[in-house]
Order: structure tokens, then C-alpha cells, then sequence
């Protein structure tokens, strides 16, 4: 409650409206089950970015071990021990 006199503050103000209000209980209910979708929301979200980031790196590491620049072949590695002789 507030003095005459006293400047109420932001948490008094919506207090009293909440207390006051005839729709003050159907407007919490609306809030609280809102902010429950939201949790509920978030934590999907959540669940689906931390799978979408494991197939990524799954996907990654496949291409990376896949990658035809990467394989070795027979000819490259005879050609370095050829070329090292020649500077000699």
C-alpha cells in the first residue's frame, strides 16, 4: 500500500493492478502458461541445435577422412625419394 506522499515504486504499482484487477487472475494464468511454452520452447530448441552440431561434425570428419587430396598414392611417395637423389 501506498502513503499519500510517497512515490510508489514499479513492483507496488503492478502489485496493487494485479491485486485490483477483475482479470488480474486470468491475465497471470495467460503469463504463467506462456512462459511455460516458452521453456518448453527452449529446451526443443536446445535438444535440436546440440543434434544438429553432432551430425556436422560427423559429417566433417566423414568428408575430411574422404577427401581425395588427403589419400596417399604409391606415385607421391616414390616421387620424393627420386627428387631428394637428383639434389644430391
Amino acid at each position: 500500500m501506498v502513503l499519500p506522499g510517497q512515490v510508489p515504486t514499479p513492483s507496488q504499482i503492478l502489485s496493487e493492478l494485479l491485486t485490483g484487477h477483475p482479470e488480474a487472475v486470468s491475465l497471470q494464468a495467460e503469463a504463467s502458461h506462456c512462459r511455460a511454452l516458452t521453456l518448453c520452447s527452449a529446451t526443443k530448441v536446445s535438444r535440436e541445435f546440440t543434434a544438429a552440431q553432432a551430425a556436422r561434425l560427423d559429417y566433417d570428419e566423414l568428408r575430411h577422412r574422404l577427401e581425395p587430396r588427403r589419400r596417399r598414392s604409391g606415385s607421391a611417395l616414390s616421387f620424393a625419394p627420386a627428387r631428394r637423389r637428383g639434389r644430391d
